[in-house]
């Protein structure tokens, strides 16, 4: 069951923002209470010490998972994939799920990608019949990161109590007026190699090689791999 004046079904994104664990778990627990008296999936990524608390005052069920909180600054493409592959396994006969994520602390210096990401699950994630509410610690936010967040989100939550949001913004429309990532500091070193219309295996091989002299994990290589590949590939073709 969604908040009156909300849309009924398809993807419904929530903003909460408190200065307090206690102001956090009086919406989480109402919210996590209604979801398992419903009979919806309600999916809980928090942080242990919430879990725990909340485990104190919500009795078990089976309509309730608790999970580790999502939240990677820098590498947001990484939380939507989980997001994604959590809300895919419930199918299309599953009554509305719901999902609370208690966000990072994000640093400013990577804020540009989190805002443009907190935009674009407006999108990517339309498919699913979802409810999904951004937990946020107020208190080491900008107004700057706070105006980002209104415009991101459907409604806003405090408490029991749940509000159309008048603030939010077209999804495309907002990051279209946000591309203003500043330079990553590797731009400005000297490049490792320079390649002149090199095939996709060749960029492949090259970005392989260099990759392997640093200490990043073998997943991290197979992602730059694949990534060099895709933009020689796409500026190919395009």
């Amino acid at each position: 069951m969604r908040p009156r004046g909300a849309d009924q079904s398809g993807f419904l994104h929530e903003l909460v923002m408190h200065s307090s664990p206690e102001e956090m778990l009086e919406f989480v627990v109402p919210f996590v209470r209604d979801g398992v008296a419903a009979e919806e999936p309600t999916l809980l990524l928090v942080r242990p010490e919430t879990a725990a608390t909340v485990l104190d005052r919500v009795e078990p069920s089976p309509h309730l998972l608790l999970l580790p909180a999502l939240g990677q600054p820098g590498r947001p493409a990484a939380d939507l994939r989980a997001t994604e592959t959590l809300l895919a396994g419930y199918g299309p006969g599953t009554a509305q799920v719901r999902i609370l994520n208690q966000e990072p602390v994000v640093p400013e210096a990577q804020w540009h990608e989190w805002r443009r990401l907190e935009a674009v699950v407006n999108h990517a994630l339309r498919r699913h019949n979802t409810w999904a509410v951004c937990v946020y610690d107020r208190r080491p936010l900008t107004d700057e990161m706070v105006e980002d967040l209104y415009a991101t989100h459907h409604l806003t939550g405090r408490g029991e109590h749940h509000r159309r949001n008048d603030r939010y913004q077209d999804p495309v429309e907002f990051i279209s007026k946000h591309q203003d990532a500043p330079p990553d500091p590797v731009e400005r070193e000297t490049p490792s190699a320079q390649l002149v219309d090199p095939s996709p295996a060749t960029a492949r091989a090259a970005v392989a090689g260099f990759a392997r002299q640093t200490r990043l994990p073998g997943q991290e290589i197979e992602n730059i791999v694949l990534a060099a590949h895709e933009a020689v590939s796409n500026a190919i073709r395009h």
